[in-house]
């Protein structure tokens, strides 16, 4: 059985690429793409650690960077299938995935980092 957090991991990315896939909505989709979704994710991979619904944050996190590296390729693949450029992409578009692909790389392995970081110097803030 799935569990609740690599589903939502997987999913959310997905259905948001489904629906804002492309460029034509200009500025929305570079936000969507850079800000919205990984804070998004991020935050609720920690909430779901809080919860206890999930025992690793960094395996959330992996699965964060699975989830947006699968919402990069539907983003593509749609943009690819409306426009008819599927197989040959514009020098602009392949930058453009290039770009969100690294980012998203970065974002996850650096939020991953940081909780490592924190859940090794927390314990000398927590008074006893």
């Amino acid at each position: 059985m799935i569990n609740q957090y690599v589903l939502l991991n997987l999913l959310i990315p997905l259905v948001i690429k489904f629906f804002i896939p492309d460029g034509r909505f200009g500025s929305l989709t570079i936000v969507v793409d850079f800000i919205i979704l990984p804070i998004g994710l991020l935050i609720m991979n920690i909430l779901l650690v809080n919860n206890k619904v999930c025992s690793s944050f960094t395996m959330s996190c992996l699965f964060m960077l699975v989830g947006l590296l699968l919402g990069n390729l539907m983003g593509y693949f749609m943009w690819g299938v409306r426009s008819n450029h599927l197989l040959n992409p514009d020098g602009e578009t392949i930058t453009i995935i290039k770009t969100l692909v690294i980012y998203s790389v970065i974002f996850s392995i650096g939020s991953m980092l940081i909780g490592k970081i924190f859940s090794w110097i927390a314990p000398f803030f927590i008074k006893k």
